[in-house]
């Protein structure tokens, strides 16, 4: 769903959703913001999903 409402520049509703998961979002939902972001050239958006997407590079770490 991140990635519809992504493709369609619909970045902020893409955005609630995530906020709004009754779970952690993974890398991949992040991952598919972060690509919505490049296509539809928003910066701030971008940085805030590839901050969260280094939390899990992070983790994953040990």
């Amino acid at each position: 769903m991140v990635d519809l409402l992504g493709r369609a520049g619909l970045l902020e509703e893409a955005e609630s959703l995530i906020e709004g998961m009754p779970f952690k979002p993974n890398a991949i939902v992040w991952s598919a913001l972060l690509g919505a972001c490049r296509i539809h050239h928003d910066l701030r958006l971008a940085e805030t999903a590839a901050k969260k997407l280094m939390e899990f590079d992070v983790e994953d770490s040990g």
